[in-house]
């Protein structure tokens, strides 16, 4: 009997993103926390998001490295993403910026380089939502 020693791959899709709290900022976002849990569970992460080409685009992408995340991120024109957390008796409450870069990733990112066959699916057909997503947010 031969064993099968694949791992399995998840593909985190969606938010990159400062939560800047009271201590100070911590990387977040739902899809890319997702990767990170997921691969420190011995799956096959990547993370697939876009950054500003700003200060704290660099800095997340290097976030990401020092933890040994694997990614396709796109830089575009607009801020990184953030969100201010404040806590009002032990209660968080968010404010999370709009029109910031990963609201503009683009269905011709670099992720369709993904050369496993079932992850450029996955991919492709997830950043068609985000760019339908994307459009809706621009005609508020």
């Amino acid at each position: 009997m031969q064993s099968n020693n694949k791992k399995p791959v998840v593909v985190g899709i969606g938010e990159l993103l400062w939560d800047m709290l009271p201590t100070g900022k911590k990387a977040g976002g739902a899809p890319i926390n997702f990767v990170y849990h997921a691969s420190r569970l011995g799956a096959e992460g990547y993370a697939i998001s876009a950054v500003g080409d700003d200060g704290l685009g660099r800095e997340i992408l290097e976030e990401l490295d020092n933890n040994s995340i694997r990614y396709l991120i796109e830089k575009v024109p607009y801020p990184t993403g953030t969100v201010q957390v404040t806590l009002q008796d032990g209660v968080p409450d968010y404010i999370i910026n709009e029109r910031v870069a990963w609201d503009h990733l683009s269905p011709t990112s670099n992720a369709s380089s993904f050369s496993h066959s079932r992850i450029r699916a996955i991919a492709l057909l997830a950043l068609l939502r985000m760019a339908i997503r994307s459009l809706m947010a621009q005609e508020k």
